[in-house]
């Protein structure tokens, strides 16, 4: 049944913009067992929101993941990415790891609880949203979510969102995750001929000495201190031209900058010493997403009762914060505490011939199954 559920999650495709189709699957799927089923959202980008439990208890844990998926190029896999293949005792497919895997454990463990009689005297709640993949900033998935669990004045007392896990055996607890500030950059410069003796007015120069001046804002090697990531920059894109040939200089140079900033610093602050920068060589700046870094106090319900569970079961685990963006600052923004990762354990999310360990689920489940037990 588990591997069953996994197959078909990771079998509809859902990059980016087909969310609708695995959303009224699982709609269908809760049909039995929900107490109510919500779907919302637009065209092929629905949300799914199923209520398991005590519908008037105010004491509620959601968990949250998100359904769409980054693309695939299939000539750079060993498998076809759509359909998941058992290869030497793992499961590949896009979308195991990141975080279909993660879901299906969700999934299993609240119908598990709800069966076991554990649901009584409070609310579980199963968000399957769409839309994160592209910044975690889109206004049809989780925001959405969150802001008709608010107007509905349901408030979970804590969130789980289960992306995924390095370590079988070693559970990481986010307490937060780092923003993101994607930059378009333009530099413009004059053409003339490359062979004449006259004043070089270069735009791939200019844009040089800006990207060269924009890495100095941070560390040469980013890395974590007592588990908070730093902030980093990459520069992941760069063109001046598709006839430029060796005899002319460009008219204009185009550069991305993905900037990560971490739960110790803010956007803004980061922004503004950019923005300076820009000026300072001439370059015009256009931000394409700007996701706030989040964090939660260690001392928080869901922090408690995570760690108490898990210290029962012997399974060792740290806190810590994640280097990726994820969906939790929607959470956080409006105070409801969110943490993020001790989702099934894979690898190469994002990449090619990402996998799962499929009895990572099942340890999930179990875990879980005990944090519900103990809300």
């Amino acid at each position: 049944m588990i591997y069953d559920l996994l197959k078909k999650l990771v079998e509809t495709n859902t990059v980016h913009d087909n969310e609708t189709e695995l959303a009224l699957y699982l709609a269908d799927y809760f049909k039995d067992n929900a107490d109510k089923i919500e779907l919302f959202g637009e065209g092929k980008r629905k949300n799914i929101i199923a209520y398991f439990g005590n519908l008037n208890s105010k004491n509620i844990l959601l968990f949250s993941g998100h359904l769409d998926t980054v693309s695939a190029l299939e000539t750079d896999w060993n498998t076809d990415p759509f359909v998941l293949t058992k290869l030497d005792g793992l499961l590949y497919a896009r979308g195991t790891a990141d975080m279909k895997g993660g879901i299906v454990a969700a999934i299993f463990a609240i119908l598990e609880a709800k069966k076991a009689g554990l649901l009584n005297d409070k609310l579980v709640i199963f968000v399957g949203s769409a839309d994160e993949e592209t910044g975690a900033d889109s206004s049809l998935g989780c925001k959405k979510v969150v802001e008709h669990l608010i107007n509905e004045n349901i408030i979970p007392t804590g969130v789980i969102i289960p992306e995924p896990n390095a370590k079988k055996d070693h559970l990481k607890i986010n307490l937060g995750h780092r923003g993101l500030i994607w930059l378009r950059c333009q530099s413009e410069g004059t053409v003339v001929h490359s062979g004449l003796l006259k004043k070089e007015d270069n735009a791939i120069l200019k844009m040089s000495k800006f990207i060269e001046a924009v890495y100095s804002l941070f560390p040469k090697e980013p890395t974590k201190e007592n588990g908070v990531p730093s902030s980093s920059c990459r520069v992941t894109y760069i063109n001046s031209g598709t006839e430029q040939g060796f005899k002319r200089t460009p008219s204009n140079c185009v550069a991305d900058l993905d900037i990560r900033i971490s739960p110790l610093e803010k956007n803004e602050n980061i922004l503004a010493q950019v923005k300076a920068i820009a000026k300072k060589f001439e370059i015009t700046i256009n931000m394409i997403k700007n996701t706030p870094a989040a964090s939660i106090s260690k001392d928080e319900k869901i922090v408690k009762v995570i760690t108490e569970a898990l210290k029962e079961s012997n399974i060792s685990y740290e806190l810590g914060y994640a280097s990726p963006t994820c969906d939790a600052h929607w959470f956080i923004g409006y105070n409801i505490p969110a943490i993020n990762g001790m989702g099934a354990t894979g690898g190469n999310p994002h990449a090619a011939n990402e996998y799962i360990l499929f009895d990572s689920i099942e340890d999930r489940i179990k875990t879980f199954k005990k944090i519900i037990e103990k809300w």
